[in-house]
């Protein structure tokens, strides 16, 4: 079975260096982008299996990212994971309106994420706690 692919979209590069230390752990192949932008055009060119997408961002934020990926005929399909710092029911309920597979509140733990990946039907190598 081949590795996974993800796509972390954060503006934060601590986050998105943590997030791949974690998933690269369970040998789930990485790529970053910085902004929704420049998610939607790497999704556009590359194939991934689970996008874990930052909420408040420049350019284009985590909702109008899994908007646009959610009215893509190719990328549908693709489930997005909403990383949020702010636990705001109303953020929530709008996700989950739009699509998204779930939420990861920021801080989190390993054990969060590996349920992040349960609910995006992503399956890993050796799961391992860090």
């Amino acid at each position: 079975m081949p590795n996974a692919r993800a796509l972390i979209v954060d503006d934060d590069q601590n986050v998105r260096r943590m997030l791949k230390v974690i998933l690269r752990l369970r040998d789930i192949d990485v790529v970053e982008a910085v902004d929704g932008l420049a998610a939607f055009d790497t999704l556009q060119k590359e194939h991934f299996d689970v996008v874990f997408s930052d909420v408040s961002m420049p350019n284009m934020n985590g909702f109008e990212l899994l908007s646009r990926i959610k009215r893509n005929r190719k990328l549908a399909s693709i489930p997005v994971v909403m990383l949020t710092s702010e636990n705001r029911d109303e953020d929530l309920a709008k996700g989950k309106k739009l699509g998204c597979a779930c939420y990861l509140i920021k801080p989190f733990n390993t054990e969060k994420l590996d349920d992040a990946l349960r609910s995006a039907h992503i399956e890993w190598k050796g799961q391992l706690a860090v």
